[in-house]
């Protein structure tokens, strides 16, 4: 299958049964221990000295400079043919499946392909450097200190895990959504405290140590206090009757806030103060709140984004202040000014100082950057609600839950100078017509149309190369973007340097002399743009005035209409481009069903619309039951075809237009349902059962049917019975769960006086 030289190891030979083996230096063959066997049929030694086996059939595997191997997960690509790596440190891979591109990324996610968890709802770090991740019905895993390695919590195996609390005497407490919390004190066994020893609710959402060693805890049911061994309901439990706490923040001068999803409140020990959108802040559902140095307080929502607060002064930022994107679920401070805020769109970095500046007015606009999968993210959706949903550790290294498991990354790596591009000419065309590139470019006197096509090679994040352009050596720069097209439609007479720069998303432009493509060009004159023109010219006015204006009235006409046709072309062509990417940002790719994102942008026109109208809305949440089960028991193949067809059972039981279907994450689906009752939500709801039962899909691990089965929760208000529709999303969200602990495979119907 192979034969491949290798600078460290020499000679090297494949064969198919799994052995590889090298040519000694007195000419014998030795075989090469690989501790299983592997048919590898491709080999690369990279700059950093990592050996990469391809091989028939067993995927890509990585071979560490101390001995450590593993398999590097490849979806689907069994089978990899040829290996190399590139100038920027790209390593290629030639795949049954395609070409796969494998790059360094200051980020370092623990998901599922790594033996942990995608669906992580907390993080937090230990005292030794190791970091604890809970997850969705995967429990708790703990990673070690060095990152190579994660291992389950033995005894929490298949719980839902929302939130962990380390404690000063070294306890770990872990809160479960559904089955209370747990008191560890080693890994060995733990305490349950649940509702019977008096905690007023099971879903755990927050909790906090104080300075007088109280633990706070936010449940489902309200705020509790344990306290010399025994948990009482908290003192301020009556000011978060009716809400949801979500975080907890002890500040310096011993005030307690708190994160509701219906603003934020202070606590001083003897009375409560409360601040919502109306007062100031983003948003409602405050989930994330940071406390820095100064005592200005930063609190993150996530129906708004970021505030700051200042003494009793509120400034909310959005997209016009330079914070971009619209949700803050966490808030972690760098120690170097850097706050870094995860959102359902990417991980925000802003310059603390910037976002000062803008507070008080100096400015308009904050320093910061919005960072996705193209800048190394495994994935750009991060959790929040839950606490904590974010963690610093003691070497700096920050650690966030995301959607794909939990990701680490060192702040100065993430913010590293990105590296300087060379742009290059690639072609010209003169009139419409392709030319040859020359030194100097000679154009003709008749040019109406010119354009340069340029190009800076850049294998990683490509799409995020932008580029600027100037014609003369003191012409002013033309921010072109990302476009790599240099448009003209006249240029004068006589010898200009074209001249063209690149960078990379995140890094300046270079010198105005540093790494540049330069082109000269030279437009030959009109016979009136020479010397001897101006007495000609003045001739020819005189005889022929009439004649020469409408010669060139005509001329310029046609310039115009070839330019409008020109720039119309290019109009259409980017709206056409423009609607289609619109289409594809709205769609679940593997349900064909709305996705999460527009499910939100429907839901607040819905909600807009019914306040109008004065019309009911309803939100159905479902939720495929045990799915975890039937995904391990079937394969993921399996699970994803069972997602597919209860999307399409979920479109057949819509019978109006107006309805929508999205996905809103894993096995979760969300209806909305415009002018529609409790009653009216309640027949959908039924008739999504019946269209789910019909599909009749065999579960032979599910504890509740033969067949797959889902739990659905419903809610319904008018516009004007709240303020904020995620509080529908919630209490559908809320009725979901109690069909789950009712059961499973049934409705439950929000009730307004619950």
């Amino acid at each position: 299958l192979l034969l491949h030289r290798d600078p460290d190891l020499g000679i090297v030979a494949g064969t198919q049964p799994g052995g590889l083996y090298r040519l000694g230096d007195d000419g014998g063959i030795d075989a090469l221990s690989l501790g299983e066997p592997l048919p590898v049929q491709s080999m690369l030694r990279d700059d950093e000295g990592t050996l990469w086996l391809g091989t028939y059939g067993r995927g890509l595997w990585r071979q560490w400079a101390d001995g450590r191997r593993e398999r590097f997960p490849l979806p689907g690509a069994g089978l990899v043919f040829d290996l190399t790596e590139d100038r920027d440190g790209n390593l290629w891979a030639s795949t049954v499946r395609g070409l796969f591109r494998i790059r360094d990324s200051a980020f370092m996610p623990f998901g599922e392909a790594e033996g942990a968890s995608d669906a992580v709802f907390v993080v937090a770090v230990d005292s030794d450097g190791s970091v604890l991740a809970g997850a969705e019905n995967a429990g708790l895993f703990r990673i070690t200190a060095d990152g190579r390695s994660s291992e389950p919590w033995p005894m929490l195996a298949g719980q839902s895990v929302s939130s962990l609390l380390l404690r000063d005497n070294g306890e770990l407490w872990v809160g479960t959504f559904g089955d209370g919390l747990k008191r560890f004190a080693d890994s060995a066994g733990g305490r349950l405290i649940g509702t019977v020893d008096g905690l007023a609710g099971g879903h755990i959402l927050a909790m906090v140590e104080r300075a007088d060693g109280s633990v706070w805890i936010a449940s489902d049911g309200g705020v509790d206090r344990w306290q010399d061994g025994a948990v009482e309901p908290a003192p301020l439990q009556q000011a978060v009757s009716g809400t949801l706490v979500r975080h907890f923040r002890e500040t310096r001068d011993g005030t307690l806030w708190l994160g509701t999803n219906d603003g934020i409140l202070a606590w001083d020990g003897e009375s409560v103060r409360r601040w919502n959108r109306d007062d100031g802040l983003a948003g409602n559902i405050v989930v994330a709140i940071h406390e820095d140095p100064r005592g200005i307080l930063w609190i993150g929502s996530r129906d708004g984004g970021l505030t700051r607060r200042e003494g009793d002064r509120l400034f909310a930022f959005g997209a016009e202040q330079g914070v971009p994107q619209p949700s803050v679920l966490a808030i972690l401070d760098d120690g170097d000014g850097g706050l870094w805020l995860p959102g359902g769109e990417g991980l925000t970095w802003a310059d603390r100082d910037s976002l000062d500046v803008v507070a008080r007015g100096e400015a308009a606009q904050a320093t910061a950057r919005l960072l996705r999968e193209n800048d190394g993210l495994r994935s750009a959706q991060f959790q929040g609600g839950f606490q904590p949903a974010g963690a610093a550790g003691p070497d700096g290294r920050l650690w966030l839950p995301t959607n794909g498991g939990v990701v680490g990354f060192d702040p100065d790596a993430v913010l590293a100078p990105a590296p300087r591009l060379q742009s290059y000419v690639e072609a010209v065309r003169v009139n419409g017509e392709p030319v040859a590139l020359s030194r100097p470019l000679t154009l003709p006197a008749t040019l109406n149309s010119l354009e340069i096509d340029y190009t800076a090679p850049q294998l990683s994040n490509a799409e995020n190369v932008r580029f600027r352009y100037r014609v003369g050596d003191d012409g002013e720069w033309q921010d072109a973007g990302t476009r790599r097209t240099a448009y003209f439609t006249s240029m004068p007479a006589g010898e200009r340097v074209f001249t063209v720069q690149a960078k990379t998303d995140a890094g300046p432009f270079p010198d105005p002399n540093g790494d540049s493509a330069r082109l000269l060009l030279n437009r030959t004159p009109h016979w009136y743009e020479t010397p001897w023109a101006p007495v000609g010219v003045t001739l020819l006015l005189v005889l022929m005035a009439g004649l020469g204006y409408r010669l060139l009235d005509r001329r310029a006409r046609g310039r115009e209409q070839r330019l409008e046709q020109l720039v119309n072309r290019r109009t259409e062509e980017l709206q056409a481009a423009l609607a289609k990417v619109e289409e594809i940002s709205r769609i679940d790719s593997l349900t064909g069903v709305a996705n999460r994102r527009y499910f939100e942008e429907r839901l607040a026109a819905t909600w807009k619309m019914a306040a109008r109208a004065v019309r009911p809305v309803s939100v159905i949440m479902l939720d495929i039951d045990r799915f975890k089960q039937f995904n391990d028991s079937l394969g993921h193949q399996a699970g994803d075809e069972c997602l597919r067809q209860i999307a399409e059972g979920l479109q057949g039981g819509l019978l109006r237009d107006n309805d929508l279907v999205a996905r809103y994450g894993g096995e979760e689906f969300v209806i909305l349902l415009y002018d529609a009752d409790a009653d009216g939500a309640a027949r959908v709801a039924r008739r999504i059962i019946e269209q789910v039962d019909a599909l009749k899909l065999r579960h032979p691990e599910s504890d509740v049917s033969p067949y797959v089965t889902v739990s659905l929760g419903c809610a319904t208000a008018r516009a004007g019975e709240l303020e904020d529709p995620y509080v529908l999303v919630d209490r559908a969200d809320r009725a979901l769960y109690d069909a789950k602990r009712a059961g499973r495979s049934q409705l439950k119907v929000f009730a307004t006086s619950a």
